[in-house]
């Protein structure tokens, strides 16, 4: 029962949002890449007021290299929510829960070729009954437009991955870690050097 409650409190989360959205803006009128906003330039500014920045609490928005798909996560009780929308046949589509949406997500990034998702999660392996104690590293490969199921990796830090060109997935816990892809897989976890860690301060959100 106590799932079910957070499951519908989610979906009206998400309604409310798509609601908002309708009675503000046309999101048939979005186009282009980046939600048709324009080009960032030197000076920050809000991003999409009124469409990604709605009052809510909307943070970690991360794009396909191609701008035309967008993650956030929406903040809330019990716990957040990772949001999606997408660009088909030059509009955006409404808001919508992410497949990997789900307990205990820390942290998600897409590779710079567009073709992989990480996924930093305390969620069970099998997608169902309570989180794991630590976090764990999952995977989802794109194939013909759609992300397929997340599959587990042996690196198992917690933390913000950025993803290099060379495929090497970089985590932070306090130090930062790398876990090189070498020959079509990732291996163990493994500390970087003095030259990046300190014993004195807090390495963290790395970006390559």
């Amino acid at each position: 029962m106590k799932h079910l409650i957070i499951f519908l409190f989610i979906i009206f989360s998400v309604l409310l949002i798509c609601h908002n959205l309708d009675s503000e803006y046309n999101l048939a009128m979005l186009k282009g890449p980046y939600l048709g906003q324009k080009p960032p330039g030197i000076i920050p500014e809000i991003f999409a007021p009124g469409i990604l920045c709605t009052g809510h609490s909307e943070i970690k928005a991360v794009f396909t290299p191609d701008g035309k798909e967008l993650f956030y996560q929406l903040w809330g009780a019990p716990f957040p929510v990772i949001v999606t929308m997408k660009e088909k046949n030059g509009r955006w589509t409404q808001p919508k829960i992410a497949f990997f949406s789900g307990q205990v997500i820390e942290g998600y990034n897409i590779s710079p070729d567009g073709k992989q998702m990480f996924v930093v999660s305390k969620r069970p392996f099998d997608g169902k009954g309570k989180p794991l104690e630590k976090s764990r590293v999952w995977i989802s490969e794109k194939s013909d437009m759609e992300w397929g199921k997340l599959k587990v990796l042996k690196a198992s830090i917690r933390g913000y991955p950025t993803i290099a060109a060379n495929g090497n997935l970089y985590l932070a816990t306090g130090d930062m870690w790398v876990s090189e892809y070498v020959n079509g897989e990732y291996t163990e976890m493994k500390k970087l050097g003095n030259a990046i860690n300190t014993k004195e301060f807090w390495e963290e959100d790395p970006f390559v």
